[in-house]
């Protein structure tokens, strides 16, 4: 129950989903649950660049303490040809964890731009086409997965380790041309095989987040709690008036109006401005709304 409500207190409302979004990570979350005791679980999570998929993903892993590794698709390659095998997703999740393979096997992987995978109709090799979602199939059934040792010695010469994936939880992302993705004929129409589509076990689609919603964002700890700490760390106090905040918000609505906005004219305005102060020696600021608007207004 501590995860759920972590869960709770850090999830921002996305989209028109919320109560959907909480009640499907709470499942995913959560440990026991006889369906799932011999399969690993699987979200597919659909939306526009900058919805909060990768946030998401990011959440579950924190709230959870849960080591997350996140594959690009696009730099997946059927096996035998140039490019990174899907196996390669298991060794660097176990390297992740500093080779604990208990960690390993309670991990969770992510898949980003996994639309990417559709079947293409190009003649040749399609390295992200029908192979690669058949080499999928079988980590999520659960199985065990034979990786390579990072670690072979003397004393443990096994040049493999076995994984075994039925607890681990796949985080499938992607932003599917614009097209919400509910359920797995949306997926088979989008160019993926039924066998995968069918091991999907929930389907969350993110729309971009209100001007109200980025206003909770940007009001919120998650940013603030660690400049402050950096800020602190270069001997410089700094503080933030309400006015940066509600300002942060609506230029981040504006300029794209997505949890990338706010996290871009973040980064960029406070700690350029920490850089600056701290060279010039000064030990103390307070960030206001007129620190927003020479540059991004």
């Amino acid at each position: 129950m501590k995860i759920l409500t972590k869960l709770n207190q850090s999830l921002i409302e996305n989209g028109s989903e919320i109560s959907k979004v909480n009640r499907i990570l709470s499942i995913l979350l959560s440990d026991g649950i006889r369906a799932f005791e011999t399969k690993a679980k699987c979200v597919v999570i659909s939306g526009e660049s900058g919805s909060g998929k990768t946030r998401l993903a990011n959440i579950m892993s924190n709230v959870s303490y849960r080591t997350m590794v996140t594959i690009d698709a696009k730099d997946l390659s059927e096996v035998g040809y140039t490019g990174k095998d899907p196996t390669t997703i298991f060794e660097k999740l176990y390297l992740s964890t500093e080779n604990d393979k208990n960690k390993a096997e309670l991990g969770i992987v992510h898949i980003d731009e996994f639309d990417k995978l559709c079947a293409s109709p190009s003649v040749g090799k399609d390295v992200n086409g029908v192979g690669i979602q058949q080499s999928l199939l079988k980590p999520l059934d659960g199985i065990e997965v034979g990786i390579n040792n990072p670690s072979v010695s003397r004393v443990n010469s096994q040049p493999t380790v076995n994984l075994n994936t039925k607890n681990m939880i796949f985080v499938l992302t992607g932003s599917f041309n614009g097209k919400p993705i509910r359920n797995p004929n949306d997926l088979i129409k989008c160019g993926f095989i039924p066998e995968l589509a069918n091991r999907v076990d929930f389907f969350l689609h993110l729309d971009r987040p209100s001007e109200e919603t980025l206003c909770r964002l940007a009001a919120s700890d998650e940013y603030y709690g660690a400049a402050i700490e950096y800020a602190s760390s270069n001997k410089l106090e700094i503080s933030f008036k309400e006015d940066f905040k509600t300002k942060l918000a609506k230029l981040a609505y504006k300029l794209g109006g997505n949890y990338r906005s706010v996290s871009y004219l973040f980064n960029n305005v406070v700690y350029g401005k920490i850089a600056e102060l701290v060279i010039s020696g000064s030990t103390e600021y307070v960030f206001g709304g007129e620190d927003l608007e020479l540059d991004y207004d």
